[in-house]
């Protein structure tokens, strides 16, 4: 997990197989451990999702807060961010 200014940034999470909740398992133990490790109370959480990514984000209370850009060699993104 980065830190930039008064926001937190995670780091891409990508694996097989889909489905068994073993993502939405890791994406509430990294937003617990910013929660609780920061010196300073983090307000709001980043990251530039996948398009495909999208919806699994959204069902855990991230919004999407740009248009659609491209990352290189990696394809169509959004920003999201969680506010606490």
């Amino acid at each position: 997990m980065g830190r930039a200014g008064a926001a937190g940034q995670r780091e891409p999470l990508s694996w097989q197989p889909r489905r068994r909740g073993i993502g939405a398992r890791v994406l509430a133990l990294a937003e617990d451990l910013v929660r609780r490790r920061q010196p300073a109370p983090v307000p709001v959480l980043w990251c530039n999702a996948r398009v495909g990514a999208v919806p699994f984000y959204r069902s855990h209370g991230w919004e999407v807060v740009s248009a659609v850009f491209e990352v290189p060699a990696v394809g169509p993104h959004h920003r999201m961010v969680k506010r606490w």
